[in-house]
């Protein structure tokens, strides 16, 4: 039997309405159940699934979506639209992009098998391309640019670089630094304003340059990063209007999910694609994205154009009636007719765990002059709530959650319900490189860089890996005293004072270490963090704590990070301890690791970032006493056009804020004060079944959440019990000093410790089977002129390719003209752009030089074929390409590319080549097929049905050779360019000498040339 569902009014007609439609959806109103039914409704008329585009914030929201309609479609025995579901157009913005380019890769000028680079491959790219800009920055000896260096600092100038290229490529802002507020070109008082707008002058060059580094780094890879998929496809939908007008033809309907939390290029993205209904779905007050660039404005025009057209979605059947009244009372008060409020429409059995919202208000002051930590007694506190909720019956630990503004100190909070035997999961903390086993196995890894790095030494000593007491660590600093203090682990000077378990754990260390220091060298860096955890029984020691498991999945996430580090800047151990220090300092946002048990019978601490979109029976809103816009002064803050305001570094030494940074600061802390009201009602309405606001302050006036939401009730320090509050009431605790807590168990030791003698021996083990030999070379890209010259002399490429040796230089007589590489060049040129710069380029060009080019411009005007391209629509000239063979970027350039609507494409290779006796044939048979394979291999990977490459010789008219490929030809291809790449990749440069040597840098250095044996 098909189940029916019973629709509010404004869920009817959110479903029901076509055109453009705008719909208002609070927080538990069924929006997402909406959307489901307005894509079933969409398939009922006869819309195809393929024909709708479903636009959601992230990919756990996109996976729950197409799960959610797979289940209806089911419900409703719609099996063939079900099968359909995986394939369907649902996903993020990101995902939408990647999907265009892949199609239309060609077009938009990339690799077709691009890879969208992690969070953290992004980070070591970034980082990569800063060191070359740097260094390519202050090459040239620039005084000014090297008085930036100087003033500012590397690290100020990544953290701002890093700022600026983020928030301009993330909104679709060129890379244009203009200050927010224009200095005076006539007052004496803006002298210095006007000096730190020549400074960030010379930031905008470096931050162009380090975009091009960047972009090079990536290139390298055939990597885009998430702002590329973006920028590229806008950029295409653009340029290519035919592209755009099929996307807008295809879909019958785009549907937007999360409104509130997109911005002005994404929204442009969607109206690029948009050629039917249009479908937008949101909630002004759970926009919490600014960290990622989301634009809240952007919501509120698009529902001012709507005007009373908007759908408002106010039936929530998520939260019990006492949990809505404390939000509607809390927000209608302090938003009036901005906000509407939310009605409880739920269907629920029996009594709540209590029929108040309960507020737990921490006495800041009270706790000082008792000498009290204020927010350990406030985690005393929820801890002690929790544990009488659980043991009255109302809820398991598993239906109980404590949300964080930031999760700083959720280890406070966590410490406290342990106390009171309560098992817990904590999905947040101080930040991943902030936590101390990361830090731990960093310090060991420079250690291994430096053995005279005495902070590295003692924070290894101190740590879980050796587990040394303070006193211990106290003699081995003594007994060195002015040298390093890895001396003190020489036999003259080995301290005789300590105790027998610092003794043992000391000597234990050295011998490890000295171990590692020379297995080194072997070890790729996966293998050495893999082979320290395992030598000091690092995992063995984690897991006897009481949070082991996420200790020790945070240890595992490190060397992950050392993988990927790895795969893409090689064995660098330095780099990548640098890598991890630089992304501490930018305080990147990598997350903890996650864990198995999450989700189970255990009090879940989290962010509230991470908790939207979800449901708990109890929420308890913690620590909402941290203070708001708790980072230092900020170096750099934009306006939303891009406008600059700095922190400037003068001569003197003193910072000071400049260019308007000031009022922008002012602004964004005003933007900050209000989406951190957003975040605590998108805590709030999580709650199922019962709610929990906890925090501590000194005074009402304090500019804290919780001393927010009090002033806005009405209540404070001086309320306790019950407080009538408009519509609703309120259940306040005031908490001042705690309870003196139950002393805790001894902690697990430091270093486990298994020396104990085995009763039986160990087994035989096989003899150890070697891994095969790398590769002699490895290549990470190469064209189709690189194999070319490898077939005319393996040597050379060496040279050049390999060791990147300077061509040779060779002067030309006084005269002679232009070489046929340079004939050719010309050609070329003058047929992408008829004009005259090739002439600058070769200013050496006789009047044969001249003749022989003009002959060939004609041979081309009148062949058959140039009649040909002059009837396509829509050639593309020199249109770059570049596609992936066994993790080897190939890369080129087409002269003249088009490609017809039933998937038939054409490529024309112009070849300035004297033919003489030579058939055109002949001489595409010896020397360019590498070159019709690459070509053909492109634009079959791109997604053409079939190629023509056709090579013009135009030293004779219509002398033209064909080759044509359909995709059943792909793997013969790709077969013949991995047999062409095979020598080098095996180390195989074998010298051919010949008339090419004169221009070899490797000739008489490291080549005799014509003068090798025969």
């Amino acid at each position: 039997m098909i189940a029916t569902r019973t629709w509010n009014r404004g869920q009817a007609e959110a479903i029901e309405r076509r055109g453009r439609v705008f719909v208002s959806a609070g927080a538990g109103t069924g929006k997402t159940s909406v959307l489901i039914e307005r894509v079933v409704r969409r398939l009922q008329e006869g819309t195809p699934l393929d024909h709708l585009l479903v636009i959601t914030f992230t990919e756990r929201a996109a996976d729950e979506l197409k799960r959610r309609i797979r289940a209806r479609l089911r419900e409703l025995e719609m099996l063939d639209a079900e099968a359909a579901v995986e394939s369907a157009w649902i996903s993020t913005i990101d995902g939408l992009c990647a999907r265009v380019l892949r199609a239309h890769a060609l077009e938009a000028g990339i690799d077709p098998s691009f890879a969208v680079a992690s969070e953290t491959e992004m980070r070591i790219l970034q980082s990569e391309a800063f060191a070359q800009t740097v260094e390519a920055f202050g090459e040239d000896g620039d005084p000014a640019r090297l008085d930036l260096l100087a003033r500012y600092g590397q690290d100020r100038l990544r953290r701002i670089a890093a700022e600026l290229h983020g928030r301009l490529r993330g909104v679709g802002l060129p890379l244009e630094l203009r200050p927010h507020r224009e200095p005076d070109p006539d007052s004496a008082e803006d002298a210095p304003e006007r000096e730190t707008a020549a400074d960030l002058a010379l930031i905008e060059q470096l931050l162009v340059l380090f975009d091009r580094h960047y972009q090079a780094v990536k290139d390298v890879r055939g990597r885009l990063d998430f702002d590329d998929l973006e920028l590229v496809a806008r950029d295409l939908l653009r340029s290519q209007p035919d592209v755009a007008a099929a996307y807008r033809e295809r879909f019958a309907e785009v549907m937007v999910d999360e409104f509130q939390d997109t911005n002005r290029l994404q929204v442009e993205l969607v109206e690029l694609v948009c050629g039917g209904d249009l479908f937008l779905v949101g909630d002004e007050f759970q926009s919490i994205y600014r960290f990622r660039r989301a634009d809240v404005e952007v919501y509120r025009e698009q529902r001012a154009v709507a005007g009373d057209a908007v759908i408002a979605l106010d039936e929530n059947y998520r939260s019990r009636p006492h949990v809505l009244d404390l939000v509607n009372e809390a927000y209608g008060r302090e938003f009036g007719a901005g906000y509407h409020d939310l009605v409880a429409a739920g269907d629920f059995d029996g009594d709540p765990p209590a029929p108040e919202v309960e507020l737990l208000l921490t006495d800041v002051r009270a706790c000082r002059e008792d000498d009290i930590a204020w927010r350990q007694a406030e985690a005393a506190a929820i801890a002690r709530r929790v544990r009488e909720l659980v043991d009255a019956g109302v809820c398991g630990a598993g239906g109980v959650v404590l949300l964080f503004e930031a999760g700083t100190d959720a280890g406070t909070y966590e410490d406290a319900l342990q106390q009171q035997d309560l098992p817990t999961v904590r999905a947040t903390g101080r930040g991943y490189y902030g936590q101390q086993e990361v830090g731990d196995l960093i310090a060991y890894l420079r250690l291994l860089i430096n053995r005279t790095d005495d902070r590295a030494l003692l924070s290894v000593l101190a740590s879980p890996l050796v587990g040394m007491s303070n006193d211990g660590l106290g003699l081995i600093r003594l007994a060195t005293r002015r040298a390093a203090a890895i001396g003190a682990f020489e036999p003259a000077r080995w301290p005789q004072a300590l105790s027998e378990a610092d003794n043992r754990l000391g000597q234990a260390f050295k011998l490890r270490y000295d171990r590692l220091v020379e297995r080194q060298p072997g070890y790729s860096l996966e293998r050495l963090c893999e082979a320290i955890v395992a030598e000091h029984d690092f995992d063995l020691a984690l897991l006897a704590r009481p949070d082991g498991d996420r200790r020790l999945a945070n240890v595992r996430k490190l060397v992950r990070l050392a993988r990927e580090y790895e795969q893409l800047r090689g064995p660098d151990l330095e780099g990548f301890v640098r890598f991890c220090e630089e992304q501490a300092d930018l305080a990147a946002r990598e997350g903890e690791a996650a864990i198995a048990d999450e989700g189970g019978d255990a009090v879940v601490l989290m962010t509230v970032h991470s908790a939207k979109g979800l449901e708990f029976p109890v929420v308890v809103l913690a620590d909402a006493g941290r203070r708001l816009g708790g980072r230092g002064a900020p170096d750099v803050l934009l306006d939303r056009r891009g406008r600059v305001g700095i922190r400037a570094c003068p001569d003197t030494g003193t910072t000071r804020p400049a260019l308007g940074l000031k009022e922008l600061g002012d602004d964004d802390k005003r933007a900050e004060r209000e989406e951190g009201r957003r975040r605590q009602y998108v805590a709030m309405t999580r709650a199922q079944q019962h709610l929990i606001v906890s925090g501590g302050f000194s005074k009402a006036e304090d500019d804290t959440p919780v001393a927010a939401l009090c002033r806005v009730l009405e209540v404070g320090l001086h309320s306790e019990g019950l407080v009538e509050v408009g519509r609703t009431r309120v259940d306040v605790h005031v908490v001042g000093v705690p309870e003196t807590p139950a002393a805790l168990p001894d902690e697990a030791p430091d270093q486990m410790h298994l020396f104990a003698a085995l009763e039986t021996p160990l087994p035989e083990l096989p003899e150890l089977q070697l891994p095969a030999a790398p590769p002699g070379v490895s290549l990470r890209r190469i064209s189709y002129s690189g194999l070319a010259l490898y077939d005319r002399c393996g040597y050379r490429f060496y040279a050049q390719r390999i060791l990147r040796l300077p061509e040779r230089q060779v002067d030309r007589p006084q005269g002679e003209g232009m070489a046929g590489v340079e004939i050719g060049d010309a050609v070329h040129l003058l047929l992408e752009r008829d004009d005259e710069r090739w002439r600058e380029l070769y200013p050496h060009a006789t009047a044969e030089d001249e003749a022989r080019i003009a002959r060939m411009l004609s041979s081309w005007a009148g062949s058959q074929l140039a009649e040909r391209v002059r009837g396509l629509q829509g050639v593309s000239v020199e249109l770059p390409f570049a596609f992936a063979v066994d993790d080897v970027l190939i890369r080129g350039r087409f002269d003249l590319y088009h490609r017809s609507a039933d998937g038939s494409a054409l490529v024309v290779d112009y070849k300035t080549n004297l033919l003489g006796d030579r058939t055109p044939d002949e001489l595409v048979e010896r020397s360019y097929g590498h070159q019709v394979a690459i070509y053909a291999l492109a634009v079959l990977l791109g997604g053409a049905a079939s190629v023509e490459v056709t090579y013009a010789f135009l030293d004779q008219p219509d002398a033209v050779v064909v080759r044509s490929f359909t995709a059943d030809d792909l793997d013969s291809l790709r077969d013949g360019v991995r047999a062409s790449m095979a020598p080098i990749l095996e180390g195989r440069f074998l010298p051919r000498p010949g008339p090419w040597c004169n221009e070899c840098p490797a000739l008489d250095l490291l080549c005799a040339g014509p003068a090798l044996p025969s």
